[in-house]
């Protein structure tokens, strides 16, 4: 089934987090996005991990990850060239 976010009325998850989480969902769509939408009914695609899922460090990862990135992009070509890269 298809990951559906918590409202953010009934949840404690804070609001950035549901944000990120929603800006990265409709700009992005990652290979398994992509399998289902194409295939639909026709592919059953199993997680890799059990039924217990940290749901507030996935998204707090997410956007960790979404911060750094946007912190990162103005000055992508001076961290190119430095001892930063692996960052890029």
């Amino acid at each position: 089934m298809p990951y559906e976010p918590p409202s953010p009325k009934t949840s404690k998850i804070p609001i950035e987090l549901l944000k990120a989480h929603d800006v990265m969902a409709d700009e992005f769509s990652g290979v398994i996005d992509t399998m289902i939408l194409q295939y639909e009914n026709d592919i059953n695609i199993a997680m890799f991990h059990s039924d217990e899922v940290n749901e507030e460090a996935v998204l707090f990862a997410n956007w960790a990850y979404m911060m750094l990135h946007d912190a990162l992009v103005p000055y992508r070509y001076l961290i190119a060239n430095s001892p930063l890269a692996w960052l890029l």
